[in-house]
């Protein structure tokens, strides 16, 4: 879940190395690695601009992970036609990653279709690891819809938050500082 920030600083395809030693600081085994790289290369692929109209991100994402839990399920949810809950039913909701990751990545690729809050609320019917699994597709939306895209009901949540000033200024200035490089 915490892995997300890195996808501004890293190239996933050349600083593997790196994944790793940030990922063996939480979770010190290859499908905690596998699923990092998952969310970074799905990050990858937005900032990229990499992710175009007919195509899912696990078609980008397979042929960049390694054999696993994660890739292998992954691949269960290749058919992006059936619904999050049938995503859910199939791979399961817990915050194991070789569910989380290719359940939340799953329902983050309907955002094409729906909108953040659906899909958010959609997650979260499903059960298991809610704050898990809502939090890593949010990431991946987010991503992809950008800031002045979110509805008013959401952008008017975040304001009330009291850390939210702090919040944007900090990523106002991470966006100058990465636009310089």
């Amino acid at each position: 879940m915490r892995i997300a920030p890195l996808a501004f600083f890293i190239n996933p395809e050349t600083d593997r190395t790196l994944i790793r030693d940030v990922c063996n600081i939480t979770h010190k085994n290859d499908e905690a690695y596998v699923g990092c790289l998952a969310i970074l290369y799905s990050l990858h692929y937005i900032i990229t601009d990499r992710w175009k109209w007919g195509i899912s991100l696990g078609e980008l994402l397979l042929p960049q992970l390694p054999d696993s839990a994660v890739r292998d399920n992954l691949l269960i949810l290749a058919d992006t036609s059936m619904s999050i809950r049938e995503a859910a039913t199939l791979v399961g909701t817990s915050g194991h990653v070789i569910e989380s990751v290719p359940f939340s990545i799953f329902a983050a690729n309907k955002i094409r279709e729906s909108n953040f809050e659906a899909i958010l609320s959609e997650i979260i019917l499903c059960g298991g690891d809610t704050d898990t699994n809502a939090s890593l597709a949010a990431q991946i939306m987010g991503a992809f819809i950008g800031l002045s895209n979110f509805s008013s009901t959401i952008t008017n949540v975040f304001a009330q938050i009291k850390e939210s000033a702090c919040i944007l200024e900090t990523a106002n200035r991470l966006s100058v500082m990465l636009k310089g490089q």
